[in-house]
């Protein structure tokens, strides 16, 4: 594993400038509003999960091996 730093730079920029520069230079390049919608899409994705309205799956072969199943049902 290699053996990774991070260092802070600070800087003094203009509002406007650092208004346009932030969704590039955050941690993960997201802007918070698109952060808090996937959030959000992601809390109702759970929900559904929970609540049986969607199924959910370990791994593609869990996938694929249902949908096998329902195209054997299908015959």
């Amino acid at each position: 594993m290699s053996n990774i730093r991070s260092s802070r730079i600070n800087i003094r920029v203009n509002p406007e400038i650092k208004e346009k520069a932030e969704p590039i230079l955050t941690e993960n390049g997201y802007t918070p509003e698109f952060e808090a919608k996937v959030l959000a899409e992601m809390e109702e994705l759970y929900a559904a999960v929970a609540n049986g309205t969607v199924k959910a799956y370990k791994n593609a072969a869990e996938l694929f091996a249902d949908l096998d199943a329902e195209d054997d049902d299908d015959d």
